[in-house]
């Protein structure tokens, strides 16, 4: 299994787990279930990540690539939902929020109508990689701007909170700052940029620190009680999963 490979694989446990740890704690809580959403869209990519990386050939690895694509632009989507929830903003942003999900929904249909990337090729080593067309440069500003809008929030959140809750900010806004700078090493290669996107593991420690949020600041309103067997669970886990990488 290539690096990669284990990445999106990784990821993908990592973001169901805390998912549906999340959603089993306080299902109730809007804020909660808006979060599950963001987490399941970045389980879907990471997943279908996996898929991609250990796909046989160019026609297997276009499936699940369209799939990914597919997670990409759900989880910015969720995201936003996200965010105004997380800052007291849903209702007065749901117009945004709407329009939001059209475009996106635009684009949805041209990715599965093959109009987002052409086919597939080998780039590097690191597996099969598409070319963007026109339509994909519009998404990737699009894409961009979305991550941009979001975190503007939370910076104007995190400099208006105090004590706890700007403890609560500042690690959701650490924790996506990892997760989408992760992410975002995979655009280079679109573009015929020799850049290895081994950062896309970076989406795990973006759910290391929202799960130790959650465990020290009670992060979306959720108390939990870290043990001595927790902690060596996870250690566990984790020195066990990293020989996987160069397998």
């Amino acid at each position: 299994m290539s690096f990669l490979a284990f990445s999106g694989l990784a990821n993908s446990i990592a973001c169901v787990g805390l998912a549906l740890f999340v959603i089993t704690k306080n299902w109730k809580g809007t804020l909660t279930r808006s979060y599950f959403l963001l987490n399941t869209s970045v389980a879907l990519y990471s997943f279908c990540y996996f898929l991609w990386q250990i796909a046989p050939d160019a026609s297997s690895a276009l499936v699940w690539f369209r799939i990914l694509t597919l997670g990409i632009i759900l989880i910015n989507q969720s995201y936003l939902y996200f965010v105004f929830t997380f800052v007291g903003i849903l209702q007065r942003q749901r117009a945004l929020l709407r329009a939001c999900f059209l475009i996106n929904l635009i684009f949805i249909v041209l990715n599965f109508s093959s109009l987002l990337y052409a086919e597939l090729v080998p780039k590097w080593n690191f597996g099969y990689w598409p070319t963007p067309k026109q339509a994909f440069h519009a998404y990737l500003v699009f894409w961009i701007w979305q991550c941009l809008y979001g975190f503007t929030w939370r910076v104007r959140r995190y400099r208006e909170a105090t004590g706890v809750s700007k403890e609560q900010v500042k690690y959701f806004l650490v924790g996506a700052l990892f997760g989408f700078a992760g992410g975002a090493t995979n655009w280079p290669l679109w573009y015929n940029i020799p850049f290895p996107p081994y950062l896309n593991i970076l989406i795990s420690v973006y759910i290391g620190i929202v799960a130790y949020a959650i465990t020290r600041y009670h992060l979306l309103d959720i108390k939990v009680a870290i043990t001595r067997t927790t902690v060596f669970a996870v250690v566990y886990v984790l020195l066990l999963g990293l020989p996987l990488a160069g397998a």
